[in-house]
């Protein structure tokens, strides 16, 4: 079984904060990859167990943050965010 998140429910979290979220599933890990585009950029991530996981955030989201390769984040989502897929 495999579970796919769609990328644009990932929100990115660069610093808590002292904050606590609602959204149970948060995935540390290190931004591999960040590819621009016209609005939207695509934010890899390698997780600390190996695998990885992308996000899509808004070009202005990856300024604001200063989200670059190399920088440490938190992929959060909610659980709705997800679909099991069946290998065969």
């Amino acid at each position: 079984m495999i579970a796919l998140v769609k990328a644009p429910q990932i929100i990115l979290v660069t610093d808590f904060g002292g904050y606590k979220l609602s959204a149970r599933n948060q995935l540390a890990g290190e931004i591999t990859q960040v590819k621009p585009g016209g609005v939207n950029s695509e934010v890899d991530i390698k997780l600390k167990g190996g695998d990885s996981v992308a996000a899509t955030v808004t070009n202005d989201s990856v300024e604001n943050l200063g989200l670059k390769k190399g920088q440490a984040v938190t992929a959060v989502f909610k659980a709705g965010a997800v679909i099991l897929a069946v290998v065969s």
